[in-house]
């Protein structure tokens, strides 16, 4: 179970923010709650750069995890549509 929020920044730039509980189907092995901040940049009007670090603040393992990604994301739109030349970024990610 999680939640997630973002807020477009600038046109091209949005921050994004998420956190996230784990668990076994009892809900008594195997806990994890992580927490994960990222931004997303639009680089051309079909292509996105993602990046995002997080960190886990419980663990039944006992010790914290740290997590890392970076992505492309390619927005794949018919050429004869121009409904999408005319929105934010954010808009179409979110």
């Amino acid at each position: 179970m999680g939640v997630g929020f973002g807020r477009a920044i600038t046109r091209y730039l949005a921050a994004m923010g998420e956190i996230r509980a784990e668990s076994a189907f009892d809900f008594k092995r195997q806990r994890l709650v992580v927490v994960n901040f990222g931004a997303m940049r639009r680089i051309r009007d079909n292509m996105f750069l993602y990046a995002n670090v997080g960190r886990s603040i419980f663990s039944d393992e006992g010790f914290a995890h740290t997590y890392a990604g970076v992505g492309v994301k390619f927005l794949l739109v018919r050429k004869d549509s121009d409904s999408h030349k005319k929105e934010s970024a954010a808009s179409v990610l979110w």
